[in-house]
């Protein structure tokens, strides 16, 4: 089995605020948004897991839903750079 790979993303201020705002209270959901030191609050870098990564793009996909709509405000612009190549340096 391979290793994880780490996708780095910059989350901008308005990102960052619905992420601290997140409990959690479900499985992926509740591990994901537990550790809050997770997120670098200066830079508002966070670094993910493809495995994370992976799961988050699935539950985005997802029909409308409070978690859902979440992840969608967070991490949709992270997502559509990295996919369309225009990932900041």
């Amino acid at each position: 089995m391979s290793e994880s790979q780490h996708i780095l993303f910059r989350l901008n201020e308005e990102e960052r605020e619905h992420l601290r705002s997140q409990i959690g209270i479900g499985g992926f959901q509740q591990k994901f948004f537990a550790d809050k030191n997770r997120l670098d609050a200066e830079t508002g870098e966070i670094r993910l897991t493809d495995c994370e990564l992976g799961k988050i793009i699935r539950y985005c996909s997802y029909g409308p839903g409070g978690f859902q709509n979440e992840l969608r405000r967070i991490f949709k612009r992270s997502i559509d750079d990295l996919l369309r190549g225009q990932r900041e340096k």
